[in-house]
């Protein structure tokens, strides 16, 4: 089985990049998405929902050079939640993660145009290549 999530959002901090021990680079960074309406009352309401954003090898560089705070972004990949530990007293947080597949700039207020990231080789290929202890984690 398999299942796949599509998130649009706005960078929220610098992509981290690290490299493995055996030198395969991965890339964090976070995902805000800001939703507002209005109410029966006319009263405006916000809601945030935030995203951790992982990418693997090339993509990871690619992101990495590519992406900057404020930035809209299109995000397609796997997602999976953890739970995370609270401080004594408060409940505990749960954390989406989304593993990127393939990550779309959206330029223009209105997302008039977008330019996709280039992703080539990031295939079904690999898919199949060895998995490293960092990819197993989630």
């Amino acid at each position: 089985m398999y299942q796949e999530m599509i998130v649009m959002g706005h960078v929220a901090n610098e992509p981290k990049i690290q490299y493995g021990a055996d030198g395969t680079a991965s890339c964090e960074f976070d995902v805000k998405v800001v939703k507002e309406w209005k109410n029966n009352n006319k009263e405006m309401l916000r809601s945030e929902q935030w995203f951790r954003i992982r990418a693997v090898r090339g993509l990871a560089e690619t992101l990495a050079a590519a992406l900057h705070p404020n930035l809209p972004v299109l995000v397609v990949g796997e997602i999976s939640v953890t739970a995370e530990q609270a401080a004594k007293g408060e409940k505990p947080v749960a954390r989406m993660h989304i593993r990127a597949q393939s990550v779309i700039v959206v330029e223009g207020a209105a997302g008039a145009s977008v330019s996709k990231i280039d992703t080539s080789g990031f295939g079904a290929s690999e898919s199949k290549a060895p998995k490293t202890a960092w990819e197993d984690a989630f």
